[in-house]
């Protein structure tokens, strides 16, 4: 089963004010589309050819010039963009990904959707770069990373980047654990590794 994370303050902000209640539910439903459809974070049957009109309204039980002015408005307020050949990409589409989907079992699944604006998704990133730590945990290290900047009001602008980061720090702070410990001038002889 898969989710998206919606933001509660959503009730009172700009978003509950300058969206009619249509449009607001159109804009959750799209973000679910989305996300059930080949490509998280972008409405698309391939990379060069969007989704008819016609499909994406019937999909979200609206007509087509119900959904031709909520594209238009979300375009507007630069939450969608919209390629000539019809690609819908979500743009800040990161945010809206809950911290962890789970499968039938209920356990973790390692899956973070693609970020629009790039070329190769967060986990095509992480399988090229997973060979560079071979003594990390890596589902552990991501499950921890989604953790992080799931909770308070961090804004994640790069994630690939912010991953790699991570992963390096918990690489040095594994390396760290394994050398004896100077104090003072001092060595120490523990290592509890």
């Amino acid at each position: 089963m898969s989710y998206i994370r919606l933001n509660t303050k959503a009730l009172r902000g700009k978003f509950h004010f300058k969206f009619s209640r249509d449009e607001r539910c159109t804009w959750y439903e799209l973000l679910m589309l989305s996300k059930e459809l080949l490509s998280p974070g972008y409405l698309k049957q391939s990379d060069d050819e969007g989704y008819p009109l016609s499909y994406l309204a019937g999909q979200l039980g609206i007509t087509t010039t119900q959904l031709k002015a909520c594209l238009d408005k979300y375009t507007k307020h630069e939450m969608i963009t919209v390629s000539d050949s019809g690609c819908i990409t979500i743009t800040n589409w990161i945010t809206y990904q809950a911290v962890y989907d789970f499968n039938k079992s209920g356990q973790v699944k390692k899956e973070v959707a693609a970020h629009p604006g790039g070329s190769q998704s967060i986990d095509e990133y992480l399988a090229e770069i997973s060979p560079q730590y071979p003594e990390l945990d890596i589902a552990n290290e991501l499950v921890k990373f989604n953790l992080y900047w799931s909770e308070g009001n961090r804004t994640l602008k790069r994630p690939k980047l912010a991953l790699k980061n991570w992963l390096d720090k918990a690489k040095e702070f594994k390396g760290n654990s394994k050398k004896p410990q100077q104090s003072q001038g001092r060595v120490q002889e523990y290592d509890f590794t």
